[in-house]
């Protein structure tokens, strides 16, 4: 009776002791500061077991982030903040709006592909390429050249 109220007792230490480790499956947040300057162009690959469907969004990522995702062994989650995606009419939208604020989280792994842009993609479309939404904030964005 001893012996497997000793075992039991192990069993029991064992198992309370390893419940707060985690698991190599659980994914731990990348550690991330406000400053968010790198816009990027970023393919989202996201597989379940029936559909794999493909996201393409222009969007700023922290660069503590850039710089961990730079070494290629990260895992876990980031935020793309200040999206803009293109509508199904091709015109640049913002994702922000009255119920959300325009930014997203990710998983690392599910990121196919980044392409590092100079400035917002909002100057790289024509006005007429602009959605409603996108083009006022291009105008406040956009300031007027002063002639001298």
């Amino acid at each position: 009776m001893k012996s497997l109220l000793r075992i039991f007792t192990i069993v029991l230490t064992l198992s309370l002791t390893s419940c707060n480790k985690p698991t190599p499956s659980e994914e731990q947040p990348i550690p991330e500061t406000d400053t968010y300057n790198q816009w990027v162009y970023i393919t989202i690959e996201t597989v379940l077991t029936r559909d794999t469907t493909t996201y393409f969004y222009y969007g700023k990522i922290n660069d503590q982030v850039m710089k961990r995702l730079n070494k290629g062994n990260e895992t876990g989650h980031f935020t793309l903040k200040d999206i803009r995606y293109l509508d199904n009419d091709d015109l640049l939208e913002l994702y922000e709006d009255e119920f959300t604020t325009g930014d997203l989280i990710f998983r690392v792994q599910d990121i196919a592909r980044i392409q590092l842009l100079k400035k917002d993609p909002i100057y790289f479309y024509d006005i007429k390429e602009l959605s409603a939404n996108a083009l006022r904030l291009s105008k406040q964005k956009r300031k007027p050249v002063k002639k001298e």
